[in-house]
């Protein structure tokens, strides 16, 4: 979108910009710029073999509320001086248009955000994942495991055991489990395709337990199994509650399930002594 361009060339554009790019630069450039902004509206329509993009800036300059409306580079009728009387600038681009509307104090905290990186000479952290196309999110699912008929059990993690900090796909027990770490929003998670190797239920909950077994005796930390659901067709994490927890870069725990019985017993008996310690700590 950010090659769009002004309806009425740049004289009818916010402060001259010669595109919607421009006229964002001009915005988090000064305060005052950002105080003048009323409202920003992104609209896409979503047309078989070829999207349409639209954004319409309303602002205040000189005591009056104008507004200017940003095109297609390709629409030359629209560029033409005066355009912009003639133009609707309320009407969508299609019968099925999707917007998004940014007010004045959502760039005034970019804005600060923005000063505060540049202050600390830092690079802007920002989360690019919910950009992504649909392509990319169906990749990223592929790599996780996910396919035609998948069903995925998705439990909570409560624990303190060295984690990956991105998703991670891992095979334990002739299964592949997803492992998701935690994030402001979502706590550590386990997922498994149930219709991989047709795994009951109770039987991937068992596995489970006995994976986390194994990562509490590694790291001599807890590892509580929460509550979980089942029934998407890919691996979802499960939303946070308030946990402690450690991340590194890369996970070194590729472990094998261990095939004497009474040492799967002693590794549940470990984790659970250290989950209870860990609750009456809490408590």
């Amino acid at each position: 979108m950010g090659d769009l361009r002004p309806v009425g060339g740049v004289a009818a554009s916010f402060k001259k910009a010669a595109s919607l790019e421009e006229a964002m630069a001009a915005l988090l450039s000064k305060d005052s710029n950002c105080h003048a902004l009323v409202s920003l509206t992104l609209s896409i329509a979503r047309i078989p073999g070829n999207d349409e993009y639209q954004a319409k800036l309303l602002f205040e300059e000189e005591g009056q509320r104008k507004t200017t409306s940003y095109v297609s580079k390709y629409a030359l009728t629209m560029a033409a001086e005066g355009a912009e009387k003639n133009f609707d600038h309320d009407r969508p681009l299609s019968s099925n248009t999707r917007q998004l509307v940014l007010n004045r104090e959502f760039f005034h905290e970019l804005k600060r955000d923005i000063d505060i990186s540049r202050h600390l000479n830092r690079p802007l952290e920002t989360d690019w994942r919910e950009y992504e196309t649909e392509e990319e999110r169906n990749a990223f699912h592929d790599g996780l495991g996910a396919r035609r008929g998948s069903s995925f059990l998705n439990f909570g993690v409560d624990t303190t055991v060295t984690w990956p900090k991105e998703p991670t796909r891992v095979e334990f027990g002739g299964h592949h489990l997803v492992l998701f770490p935690k994030t402001n929003e979502n706590s550590h998670s386990i997922s498994i395709d149930l219709q991989d190797r047709r795994i009951a239920t109770e039987d991937a909950r068992t596995l489970i337990n006995r994976f986390l077994s194994v990562l509490s005796w590694c790291d001599d930390r807890h590892a509580i199994l929460r509550e979980g659901w089942s029934g998407n067709p890919v691996p979802v994490p499960v939303p946070r509650r308030d946990m402690a927890s450690s991340t590194m870069l890369i996970w070194m725990f590729y472990r094998s399930l261990p095939e004497d019985k009474e040492l799967l017993n002693c590794l549940s008996y470990y984790r659970e002594g250290l989950n209870a310690s860990e609750a009456g700590i809490a408590s």
